[in-house]
């Protein structure tokens, strides 16, 4: 990965203070974050690789179940449900 990515990924996990933000928004849980995901996935949108908005911090286990919702007709609203979760994340 490149420099910037390095920085972003940093950013982003200072931002959800190392956790998981599903697991804590969703279940109360502090678990650590290992995985940046991208809402938007690049395939889709490319434009959104760097969008600190675009950006969450999950756990291995929580991406997975995340993409496995991908893959149903609940792709759109996993997405929406994450974005609130970013957009909202400042005000905890």
């Amino acid at each position: 990965h490149s420099r910037r990515w390095h920085k972003m990924r940093d950013l982003v996990k200072a931002k959800f203070k190392g956790l998981d933000a599903y697991q804590f928004t969703v279940n109360h849980v502090m678990i650590p974050g290992t995985t940046i995901h991208h809402i938007i996935p690049l395939s889709d949108d490319p434009s959104k690789a760097m969008d600190v908005g675009n950006l969450i911090l999950l756990s291995d286990a929580t991406h997975n179940f995340i993409h496995s919702k991908y893959r149903t007709d609940e792709k759109v609203n996993m997405q929406k449900f994450l974005k609130i979760i970013v957009d909202d994340w400042d005000n905890f």
